[in-house]
C-alpha cells in the first residue's frame, strides 16, 4: 500500500518551479523511449522510458513517467513509477511516487504519497550524466561532420558547373568573334550576294570593311556603315570611292 509521509509544509508551487525549465512536454505529449538530455526538462505529458539529465527534472501535476530518472535534481508534483538517482529529490504535496530513491537529500511534503526504499548515500550519477554528456557531444560532432561534408560536396559540385559553362562558353563562338568562316568572307565579298544576305553579314563587326568595298552592296547599307564611324569601314568606303573614280 502507499502510505502518506508528513513534513513541515515548505513546498514551492509548480509555477515557482518551472521558471527553470528549458524543455517542456506538454499535456497530451506522449513519448515512448529513453531521453538524454542536458537542460532542465517539464514533464506536463506521458513518458514512458528513462531519463538521463545534468539538470533539473519536473514532472508536472498532470505528468505521468514510467521510468528511471538520473539527473541534477527533481522535483514530483505528478505521478512516476520508477527509481530515482539524483542529488536533491523534492516530492510536492500532490506527488504520487513508487519506487527506490538513491540522494543525498530528500524532501517529502505532507500530502506526497510515496512506496519504495530510500538509500541516502551520494547517488552514483555521474557515470549516468557522463554517458548523456558524451551522447550528446558525439550527436553534435556527427551532425557538424555531415554538414562540413555536405557543404564541401555543393561548393564542388558548383565549381564543376561554373568549370563546364566557362569551357561551353569558350567554345562556341560568339556573333562578333574574331575568326569568321572563310565562306562567309567569301559572300560579303562576293558581288552576287543577295541584299537580305548582306544586311545579316554587316552584323560581324570584321565583315563591314569588307561589305563596304563589296559593288553589290546598296545604298542603303553603304549608309548605315559610314554611320559608325568604324575607321576600318571609313577607310574601306574611301577605296570604294576611290574606285569608281
Amino acid at each position: 500500500m502507499f502510505s502518506k509521509l508528513t513534513k513541515r509544509d515548505n513546498s514551492a508551487t509548480q509555477a515557482e518551479v518551472q521558471v527553470s525549465a528549458a524543455t517542456v512536454i506538454g499535456v497530451g505529449c506522449e513519448i515512448y523511449g529513453n531521453l538524454s538530455i542536458s537542460t532542465p526538462i517539464q514533464i506536463d505529458g506521458k513518458i514512458e522510458g528513462d531519463i538521463a539529465s545534468t539538470d533539473c527534472v519536473i514532472i508536472g501535476e498532470k505528468g505521468w513517467l514510467q521510468g528511471n530518472v538520473a539527473c541534477r535534481e527533481i522535483a514530483v508534483f505528478g505521478q512516476m513509477t520508477g527509481d530515482i538517482e539524483a542529488r536533491h529529490v523534492h516530492l510536492q504535496p500532490s506527488a504520487v511516487f513508487s519506487g527506490n530513491i538513491n540522494t543525498e537529500t530528500l524532501k517529502i511534503e505532507q500530502g506526497a504519497v510515496y512506496q519504495g526504499n530510500l538509500n541516502m548515500n551520494p547517488p552514483t550519477v555521474e557515470p549516468a550524466i557522463d554517458a548523456a554528456k558524451e551522447a550528446k557531444e558525439k550527436a553534435e560532432k556527427e551532425a557538424q561532420e555531415k554538414a562540413a561534408a555536405e557543404k564541401a560536396a555543393a561548393e564542388k559540385k558548383a565549381a564543376e558547373q561554373k568549370a563546364v559553362q566557362k569551357t561551353d562558353t569558350q567554345a562556341k563562338p560568339q556573333a562578333n568573334d574574331s575568326v569568321i568562316n572563310p565562306a562567309i568572307l567569301a559572300a560579303a565579298a562576293n558581288p552576287k550576294s543577295p541584299p537580305e544576305l548582306l544586311q545579316q553579314l554587316a552584323y560581324h563587326k570584321e565583315l563591314r570593311p569588307v561589305l563596304a568595298e563589296n559593288p553589290a552592296t546598296y545604298e542603303g547599307l553603304l549608309q548605315w556603315l559610314a554611320g559608325l564611324n568604324d575607321p576600318a569601314v571609313n577607310a574601306a568606303l574611301e577605296r570604294r570611292r576611290a574606285k569608281k573614280k
